[in-house]
């Protein structure tokens, strides 16, 4: 293969590594301090605040670590037994990169915590970590929105990357083909980053942590006693309870958006063929829809914090279920109109018909998740489909069914 072709594909698994896992790590280093635990125990140890961040920091290291070395080292062992020892690097970058990784999570979180504090961080970081993570996701999607011509493009890059191989951008990848020198180089100077952040990092790290939890409690109590609104209606006191218990809940919304990221593939396979001049990447909002759906039903269904209080309010079974229907489904309706402002004037059918599937679809999903199921906590919301056999590939096929829908709309309406 030749080197610049390598340069191109090395820099590219480097950048998918290194933003998946600082999302990560952004993830659960706000995690760790937003969740206080055993905060004031250790405290009160005779250990210093750098053992025990320093344990904490690792715990989040190890956990990155094994996530992907689940992904890669299958790989690297097929290739080392092949015969390229070269991918016996793997086996140092991977704890390399997410030492990296966890370091630069805990000087962004701390960073923003001192810039936006410690209320408006939680929130801004969930968001950005799942932002960053769906960034690099489109990043290695770049190859497959290239024209026909794919090889002879790749094959240029790859010339063009050899020939321009003192840029900053070719440098990773340039010392990771160079031999083991500079991998082990680069793995020690990740361990020493580590441990210098931890060391520098601990006192903050934990008056973060305990101002975090202090702070949001104090902040809440007095927000709550100032806009407390009494509504006598009471469709609208459950449909304003949902909305407020989703918009309170930023871990929740970055996990929706982090799973929402793997449509990307699908909305730029269906915008490279797309050769009627029908823009069919659009299809994908039926997609996004339809998952969003479901995924805030569940929340609202099957992860009710009172279901008991619930059943004591002066509402039917009936009534609750249409306002917690629509708590689901009002976040979405901004999301479902854009087709309308977007392709109105070029593509009226094509926009409308875009606009009821998108509705359909995600009535549809979020009507999955009425029926009586076992009570589930919102902390198992990645694994909600656990438990419910056969749940995901039904709603998969709900998705498939309503986008089959709108394609065939377009291809039998005489006014397309």
């Amino acid at each position: 293969m030749p080197r610049g072709l390598r340069l191109l594909i090395v820099t590219g698994l480097i950048s998918f590594v290194f933003g998946t896992m600082l999302s990560r790590c952004l993830f659960l280093v706000i995690e760790a301090i937003y969740t206080r635990r055993d905060m004031e125990l250790l405290l009160t140890s005779p250990l210093a605040p750098t053992s025990f961040i320093g344990a904490r920091a690792m715990s989040i290291a190890i956990t990155v670590t094994l996530e992907f070395a689940a992904l890669l080292f299958p790989f690297a062992d097929i290739f080392v037994m092949l015969g390229h020892m070269d991918w016996l690097k793997v086996y140092l970058l991977v704890p390399a990169f997410a030492m990296l990784t966890t370091s630069l999570a805990l000087l962004i979180a701390l960073g923003m915590f001192q810039l936006l504090g410690p209320r408006r961080t939680h929130v801004f970081a969930q968001i950005m970590s799942a932002v960053v993570g769906i960034s690099f996701l489109l990043v290695i999607q770049l190859p497959s929105m290239m024209p026909r011509q794919t090889p002879q493009g790749l094959g240029d890059l790859g010339r063009q990357a050899a020939e321009t191989g003192a840029a900053l951008i070719w440098q990773p990848a340039s010392l990771i083909l160079n031999g083991f020198a500079a991998t082990l180089i680069f793995t020690v100077g990740c361990i020493a980053l580590f441990i210098a952040t931890v060391r520098a990092l601990g006192g903050p790290f934990v008056s973060a942590s305990l101002l975090s939890s202090g702070t949001s409690k104090g902040l809440g109590r007095a927000q709550s006693a100032e806009t407390m609104v009494f509504r006598s209606d009471p469709h609208k006191i459950l449909v304003s309870k949902e909305l407020r218990l989703i918009a309170r809940d930023p871990g929740l919304l970055s996990q929706l958006l982090q799973q929402l990221g793997y449509a990307a593939p699908i909305a730029l396979i269906l915008w490279k063929y797309q050769s009627d001049g029908t823009p069919w990447m659009w299809l994908s909002l039926i997609l996004i829809s339809g998952s969003c759906a479901s995924a805030l039903s569940w929340l609202i269904f099957t992860a009710e914090d009172a279901p008991d209080l619930l059943g004591t309010s002066p509402m039917s079974r009936k009534a609750i279920l249409r306002a917690k229907v629509e708590a689901a489904l009002t976040p979405l309706m901004v999301l479902i109109s854009v087709p309308l402002f977007m392709l109105l004037k070029r593509h009226p059918v094509f926009a409308v018909s875009l606009v009821v599937c998108s509705a359909g679809c995600a009535a549809s999903c979020a009507l999955l998740n009425v029926r009586g199921g076992s009570h589930r906590k919102r902390a198992e919301f990645n694994a909600r489909h656990q438990g419910a056999p056969g749940s995901g590939i039904v709603e998969i096929l709900v998705i498939v069914g309503w986008m089959a829908c709108c394609a065939g709309i377009m291809w039998l309406s005489p006014w397309a």
